[in-house]
C-alpha cells in the first residue's frame, strides 16, 4: 500500500522564507558606463531644504490619536534611518556631523539598534563582560550615545530605541541557566521570568537616567518617541523554524521551561486528563463515503467527467476487464498526450466538506503500460476557487493495481459540492482509477501514556494540517499568550512602575496573524521586512541573489508591511533592509516610501545609515558592511525626496480601506489560514496596491472572505500585471517590465528598470536612453503649495546602482564577498531625456555636487519653452551629478545661446583663474543694456561681497573683491532688467 500525507502547509519557517526571499533572475552586472560621484556630504544649506519645516529641537512629546501620531494635536509622520554598533557611539565633532547630515537628508527620526552587545563593550551602552552584569551602564559610552542623543534632539530628529537588542545575559544577572541562552535574549524572553525581570532592569537603567546635556531623565524625554519591548522575533517563527526541536541552538533548560509552561497552561485551562482528553477528541457527523459512485459501477452517472484541453486527446471507458474491485473501473484512454498535466482531468463535482474536518481519500488506481506521475487537487468549482486541502499533490503510480491514501484537513466549508480532480495530462498511458473513497476521520484526545503529570506532547511545526485540531489550537493559544503577555507586562512597568509616557512597541516578522495580535495592546504595531537576505550557499563566501521586488508581481513588500497593521493603530516598518552591492538597493527609497505614504503607514526606517563610527565617511564601502548607506551617492541622493514626499502628504493615500476582519477562531488555528494576510479564503496578496489594508478587529464573527472581489482589478483573477494601479491613479507599477511610477501633482518618479521605456507621467514624459540595468528618477516641488509644472523651483534627482571598484561577479550575476571590490565607489551613469509640458517661458537645471552645491563645471544649462513643452538630455557622464536644481522663469527667451545660456537672458563668466583668490574678475552679460547688481552669497544665504554697475552694449567686466573670505564654496547672483543669473564660485585662501 502506497501512502501519501499533503500537507500544503507544513513549515511556517518555509512560509516565511517564501515570503520574504521570491527572486526573479536579471541579467549581468557589469557597470555601463562607470563614473566616480564624490562621497555624500549633504549640507543644512542645500537647496532641498526649503521642502522641510525649520528645524526645531525636538522637544514636543508624540502622542497617538486612533491611527495617527501627533505632535501640538496635529498629524505628523516620521521618516528615518538607523544608527547601529559602534556609530550609536561617535566621537564629538562626528556626532554633530551626523546628526547634521541626517538632518540635512530630511529624516525626522533615527532608530537606535545594536547598541548593547554584551561581548563587545566597544558597542554597548553597559559594562563589557568582565564587569559580570549587563545592566551597569557604561560612564564613557554612555556619555557619547548622551550627547548624539543631543545633537539630534536640536535638529528635530526623534528617537527610536530597542530596548533589547543584542545583550545577552551574564553570571551576575540572576538567570539561572544564563551559559546556555542561544545568540540573544530575543525568544527566550517570552518564556523564562527571570530574563522578563532583567528587561524590566535595563528599561529602569535607562529611563532613569539623565542626560547631562538636556538634563532630563529618558523617561521624561520628549524626544525619545519609541521605545521597541524586542526586534525581529516571534515564537511562531522559532518555533516554525524548528528552534524548538531537539538538536537546535536552544538549550535544554529552555526547551525544559517551554514545555512545562505548556503543561502549566493545560492545567490552568483543563484541571485533569479526563476533561483535557474530552476537549480534544473529536467525532466525525460520518464515517459514510462522500463519493458518489465511488466504483464507477453506475456508467451513466453524472457526477464524473473527463475535461481534456487543447492539444490533448482522451476519452472516459467504464471498463469491466481489468478492476481493482466491483464489476467496473474508469479507464482513461489518452490517444494523444498534453504538454502539462492539468490538460487532462477526471472530476467529481459533489463532494461535500466540513470545515477543518480531518478527511481521508483512498482510491485504486494504475498505469496500463509504465510508471508515471499524476496529480490530485480539491477545490472550490465557483469563485474564488480555493483549494481545499489537497493542492495538486503528486502521486506515482505503477502498472499494478493499488490504493493510495492521502490525508488531509479541509480548509472551508461546500455543502454544495467540492471539485475533486485528478489529473494526468503529460502522459501517453492509460490510467485506470476503482473504489475512490472520501471519509471524515475522528481525532484523538492525549496519545497512550500522555497525562498533565507525565508530561503532553508539544505539537511539531511538520504536518501541520494532520496534527489534532485541539491539540493545535491549545498549543497556538499558548505561544501567544507568553508573547502578549510578555509585551503588556513590560508596556506597564514602563508606564506604571517607571512613570515614563514614551511610546511602546514590539516590531516582529510578522510569521502568522497572532504576531499582530500580540502588539493589539501596545501604542502601535510595527513590522521588519527585507528584501534579497545575505546568505552563505553553504561556503564562507556570502552572496545575494541580486533580485529585483519590482520584478515579482504578488505585492511584494507592501504586501509583507501592510498585513501586519492594524486600522486602528499607528503603523511602523521599524526596519527595512536592503543588502549593497545589489543592483536594486535604491528601491528601498525610491519605490517603498510611495506605497507607505499611500498606505498611511506613520513611521518608516531604512536600515541602516552607519554601523561603525571609524568609516562612516570612507570612499568605498568597506567588506562585508551590507547594509550601510551613508557613503552611497545612489542611496543618499534619494533622501531628501523620499522623505518629502512621505512626510508631507505629496502622494494621495489611498482612497477606500480593505478592512480585514479576524476572528477568534483564526488566531486559536493560524496555521489553517491561508495567504499572506492570513485569511481561510485565497486572497490576492496585491491587495495593498490598490487599496489601504489593515486589520478591523480581532473578534468579528465571521472571518473577510476574498476581499479581491470587490476591487475590479483584482475580481475576476485576470490581473494587468504591467499597470497595477492605485485607486488614487497616482502609483502604477509595471510587474512586467520591473518598475515603478508616481504622478502625483507635486511628485514625479520613476524607479526600477525602466532603459528604453518611453514613462509618460501626465505632464512630464521621460526616456531614458543608456542601456544599464536600474536606476530611479524624482522630480518634486521645491514649494508646496505649488505643482511641478508650476513651480518656480523643483529638485531633480537621477540616480543608478553603485558597487566598489574592482567588484566581480558570478556567471548567476549574484555578488561575491571576496570579491566585493577595494576601490572607490563607482556609480552607473544614465542618459535621459525629460519633456515637460509647462507655460512657463525658462529652464534653468544647475547640477548640484554631493554637499547640495552648485557645480563650477558644468554650469547650470538653460532651456527655452518650445511649443509648451521643455525638452532636456542630461548625461551623466558629461553632468557627474546626482541632484540638480531647476528654476523655471517667465522672462521672454527666444532661442539658446552659446555657453548654456538664453538670448536676452543676463549670464555671468569668471575671467580669471578658477578658484580665486583675493579678488574674481567677472563678466556680466544680458540682453538690455541698463543697470546690474552682483552678490556674493555664502552656502548659509549671508551676502559677503557685492558690486553695483551698468551694463552697456551687451557686457561689462567687473572686479569683486574676496579678500579675507574663508576658503570654500559660495554662490554669485546676478540681477539685471532682463532677469537673474547664478554661478557657483570657489574661494581659496
Amino acid at each position: 500500500m502506497k501512502i501519501s500525507t499533503n500537507s500544503p502547509q507544513s513549515s511556517l519557517a518555509a512560509l516565511t522564507f517564501l515570503a520574504l526571499f521570491m527572486f526573479v533572475p536579471l541579467r549581468g552586472q557589469e557597470l555601463a558606463r562607470p563614473q566616480v560621484i564624490g562621497p555624500p556630504e549633504p549640507l543644512p544649506s542645500a537647496p532641498w531644504q526649503v521642502l522641510f519645516d525649520e528645524w526645531q529641537p525636538a522637544d514636543e512629546r508624540i502622542s497617538r490619536d486612533g491611527d495617527d501620531f501627533l505632535i501640538s494635536g496635529e498629524k505628523v509622520r516620521f521618516f528615518g534611518t538607523s544608527l547601529f554598533g559602534t556609530a550609536v557611539f561617535p566621537d564629538s565633532a562626528d556626532a554633530v556631523a551626523i546628526a547634521e547630515r541626517i538632518a540635512a537628508l530630511g529624516c525626522n527620526a533615527v532608530r537606535i539598534s545594536g547598541h548593547d552587545f554584551t561581548w563587545i563593550p566597544d558597542a554597548s551602552i553597559f559594562q563589557g563582560p568582565q564587569e559580570s552584569q549587563t545592566t551597569q551602564l557604561n560612564e564613557e559610552r554612555m556619555r557619547r550615545f548622551d550627547w548624539l542623543i543631543y545633537q539630534l534632539k536640536q535638529r528635530g530628529i526623534y528617537i527610536s530605541l530597542v530596548l533589547q537588542s543584542y545583550r545577552q545575559a551574564l553570571p551576575g544577572d540572576g538567570v539561572d541557566g544564563w551559559e546556555q541562552l542561544p545568540g540573544q535574549l530575543r525568544v527566550v524572553k517570552f518564556i523564562d521570568p527571570q530574563i522578563e525581570q532583567l528587561d524590566k532592569l535595563v528599561a529602569e537603567r535607562i529611563l532613569e537616567h539623565v542626560n547631562p546635556f538636556t538634563q532630563t531623565a529618558y523617561k521624561d524625554e520628549a524626544a525619545l518617541a519609541w521605545l521597541d519591548v524586542t526586534e525581529d522575533k516571534s515564537l511562531f517563527n522559532a518555533w516554525g523554524s524548528g528552534l524548538f526541536n531537539p538538536g537546535s541552538i536552544l538549550s535544554d533548560h529552555y526547551r525544559d521551561m517551554l514545555r512545562e509552561r505548556w503543561h502549566e497552561f493545560l492545567r490552568d485551562k483543563y484541571g485533569d486528563d479526563a476533561t483535557l482528553n474530552a476537549a480534544w477528541s473529536t467525532t466525525p457527523s460520518s464515517t459514510a463515503n462522500q463519493v458518489s459512485n465511488p466504483g464507477f459501477e453506475d456508467a451513466f452517472s453524472p457526477e464524473w467527467q473527463l475535461i481534456v484541453g487543447e492539444g490533448a486527446q482522451a476519452v472516459a471507458d467504464p471498463f469491466s476487464s481489468d478492476r481493482a474491485e466491483g464489476e467496473l473501473a474508469m479507464r482513461i484512454r489518452i490517444n494523444q498526450t498534453a504538454s502539462q498535466i492539468g490538460l487532462i482531468q477526471l472530476r467529481n463535482s459533489s463532494i461535500p466538506l466540513e470545515r477543518h474536518q480531518l478527511y481521508k481519500l483512498t482510491f485504486q488506481a494504475k498505469s496500463a503500460e509504465a510508471a508515471q506521475t499524476i496529480a490530485v487537487h480539491l477545490m472550490n468549482p465557483a469563485p474564488p476557487y480555493q483549494q481545499y486541502g489537497l493542492n495538486f499533490v503528486p502521486v506515482d503510480i505503477t502498472t499494478e493495481w493499488d490504493e493510495y491514501t492521502l490525508t488531509f484537513r479541509s480548509t472551508d466549508n461546500n455543502e454544495l459540492g467540492a471539485l475533486l480532480i485528478f489529473l494526468m495530462g503529460g502522459t501517453e498511458n492509460d490510467v485506470l482509477f476503482d473504489d475512490v473513497q472520501l471519509r471524515m476521520l475522528a481525532e484523538n484526545g492525549l496519545a497512550q501514556g500522555e497525562t498533565l503529570e507525565g508530561g503532553i506532547a508539544q505539537p511539531a511545526p511538520t504536518g501541520i494540517t494532520l496534527i489534532p485540531k485541539e491539540r493545535l489550537g491549545d498549543y497556538m493559544e499558548y505561544l501567544t499568550s507568553l508573547m502578549k503577555n510578555h509585551y503588556e507586562r513590560m508596556r506597564s512597568y514602563v508606564r506604571d512602575n517607571i512613570g515614563s509616557e514614551v511610546m511602546l512597541g514590539a516590531p516582529t516578522i510578522s510569521t502568522v496573524v497572532n504576531d499582530v495580535y500580540a502588539q493589539s495592546g501596545m501604542d502601535y504595531t510595527a513590522v521588519n521586512a527585507g528584501w534579497d537576505g545575505v546568505r552563505e550557499n553553504g561556503t564562507p563566501n556570502w552572496y545575494i541573489d541580486n533580485t529585483s521586488s519590482l520584478a515579482v508581481p504578488w505585492g511584494g513588500l507592501a504586501t509583507l508591511v501592510a498585513r501586519g497593521s492594524m486600522l486602528d493603530r499607528p503603523h511602523v516598518l521599524s526596519r527595512l533592509l536592503y543588502p549593497f552591492p545589489s543592483a536594486h538597493q535604491h528601491e528601498a527609497l525610491s519605490a517603498w516610501p510611495v506605497y507607505a505614504a499611500y498606505q498611511d503607514w506613520d513611521a518608516y526606517f531604512t536600515w541602516t545609515f552607519i554601523s561603525s563610527r571609524d568609516n562612516w565617511d570612507a570612499p568605498n564601502i568597506p567588506l562585508n558592511d551590507y547594509y550601510s548607506y551613508a557613503n552611497l551617492p545612489h542611496m543618499v541622493a534619494l533622501m531628501p525626496s523620499a522623505a518629502a514626499a512621505f512626510r508631507y502628504d505629496l502622494i494621495a493615500e489611498a482612497e477606500d480601506d480593505v478592512a480585514v476582519e479576524q476572528t477568534a477562531e483564526a488566531l486559536r488555528y493560524p496555521p489553517l489560514q491561508n495567504g499572506l494576510y492570513w485569511i481561510e479564503s485565497d486572497t490576492d496578496p496585491r491587495l495593498p496596491l490598490f487599496r489601504r489594508v489593515g486589520i478591523a478587529n480581532f473578534d468579528a464573527d465571521f472571518q473577510t472572505r476574498s476581499p479581491q472581489l470587490d476591487i475590479f482589478e483584482l475580481s475576476d483573477g485576470n490581473v494587468n500585471t504591467s499597470d497595477l494601479r492605485s485607486d488614487t491613479r497616482e502609483i502604477s507599477w509595471n510587474a512586467d517590465d520591473a518598475y515603478l511610477t508616481v504622478s502625483a501633482p507635486k511628485f514625479k518618479s520613476v524607479s526600477g528598470q525602466f532603459s528604453g521605456e518611453l514613462i509618460e507621467l501626465d505632464e512630464l514624459s521621460i526616456i531614458r536612453q543608456d542601456e544599464g540595468l536600474s536606476g530611479a528618477i524624482t522630480w518634486i516641488t521645491l514649494d508646496r503649495e505649488q505643482t511641478l509644472a508650476a513651480a518656480d523651483r523643483s529638485f531633480l534627482t537621477i540616480c543608478t546602482r553603485t558597487v566598489n571598484e574592482g567588484a566581480v561577479w558570478n556567471a548567476e550575476a549574484n555578488s561575491i564577498a571576496m570579491n566585493w571590490g577595494e576601490g572607490r565607489v563607482m556609480m552607473e551613469s544614465m542618459r535621459a531625456e525629460l519633456i515637460l509640458e509647462s507655460e512657463r517661458d525658462t529652464m534653468i537645471v544647475t547640477p548640484l555636487d554631493m554637499g547640495g552645491r552648485p557645480l563650477v563645471e558644468p554650469g547650470p544649462v538653460a532651456v527655452a519653452n518650445s511649443g509648451g513643452f521643455f525638452r532636456i538630455t542630461i548625461d551623466q557622464n558629461a553632468m557627474p551629478a546626482l541632484w540638480f536644481g531647476v528654476e523655471m522663469r517667465d522672462a521672454k527667451t527666444t532661442s539658446a545661446a552659446e555657453d548654456n545660456a538664453v538670448e536676452n537672458m543676463p549670464t555671468l563668466h569668471i575671467l580669471s583663474e578658477h578658484p580665486v583668490r583675493n579678488h574674481a574678475l567677472l563678466e556680466v552679460r544680458a540682453g538690455f543694456d541698463g543697470p546690474f547688481r552682483l552678490k556674493l552669497v555664502s552656502m548659509m544665504g549671508a551676502e559677503v561681497a557685492a558690486a553695483e554697475g551698468y551694463v552697456a552694449g551687451g557686457a561689462d567686466v567687473v572686479r569683486l573683491n574676496t579678500r579675507g573670505l574663508a576658503s570654500g564654496a559660495y554662490v554669485l547672483q546676478l540681477q539685471t532688467a532682463s532677469g537673474a543669473a547664478t554661478q557657483a564660485l570657489i574661494v581659496e585662501p
